[in-house]
């Protein structure tokens, strides 16, 4: 009989908390030879089957007591001022910057021999995107180039945002080509 989805959920969490490599390689060996592994796609289907007001009621969390927050509602709604069209002379938000091409080539090349899975995933592609960067024909750097290429089209990216995950992902030298531009 197969695993519950709580069971392979925390089998998954449990991988990802071992640092010793071969001992999380085996684990997830074991799992997915069990039937107790969930990959990320099957996770997101599952917790998307559930019904909305399950996960209502288990994420809800409540900051202020319940009988406060009308209130401040209220007082936030008279003290703030009316949403208004920005005037002529009101100036617009500065357009997000966006690294250039010659920088994406540059970080490519200084990280397609390191994770590049995980800066994938911390810039929000999944297993499944992941998979078919690395299906691509050419070499890794070739690959790495269009997953940045990709993400830089999305509507969040950012020079500063990329730099972050690549902070984030340790690795600094590549994160200093955008520091200094």
């Amino acid at each position: 009989m197969g695993a519950s989805f709580s069971e392979a959920a925390g089998v998954v969490a449990n991988v990802k908390t071992y640092s010793h490599p071969s001992k999380a390689d085996w684990i997830t060996a074991h799992a997915k030879a069990t039937g107790c592994y969930i990959d990320e796609e099957r996770f997101v289907r599952a917790v998307g089957s559930v019904p909305v007001e399950t996960l209502t009621a288990v994420l809800h969390v409540s900051i202020l007591p319940e009988p406060d927050v009308p209130q401040m509602s209220q007082d936030m709604e008279s003290a703030s001022p009316p949403m208004t069209s920005p005037s002529p002379s009101q100036s617009l938000p500065e357009p997000r910057e966006l690294p250039t091409d010659e920088e994406l080539a540059d970080i490519a090349s200084k990280i397609h021999r390191l994770d590049w899975q995980r800066l994938a995933n911390k810039l929000g592609f999944l297993e499944s995107d992941i998979r078919q960067f690395e299906q691509h024909q050419g070499n890794t750097e070739q690959k790495v180039l269009q997953m940045l290429e990709k993400w830089r089209a999305g509507d969040a990216a950012s020079t500063e945002l990329l730099k972050t995950a690549l902070q984030d992902c340790g690795m600094n030298d590549a994160a200093t080509i955008l520091a200094t531009s």
